[in-house]
């Protein structure tokens, strides 16, 4: 933007800083609300973490009760 150019609704609406449109409508991305694109978010990881547990425990239960029988 040239110097003492003053920034019109059209030209915030459409910036490419915004991710939007001409129509002022923008796209919220990870960018915008702190996530982190190149990696893994506090969600999926506690569901990482919660699948290796429910893992753990289904094996130990299907070896517990090959146990049982034998």
């Amino acid at each position: 933007m040239k110097p003492g150019k003053k920034k019109t609704e059209k030209d915030v609406a459409g910036s490419k800083n915004v991710g939007g449109d001409d129509s002022g409508t923008f796209k919220v991305d990870s960018d915008m609300i702190g996530g982190n694109p190149n990696g893994i978010d506090g969600i999926k990881a506690l569901m990482i973490i919660a699948g290796g547990i429910a893992a753990l425990v289904s094996g130990w239960l299907i070896l517990h009760n090959i146990l049982h029988l034998i």
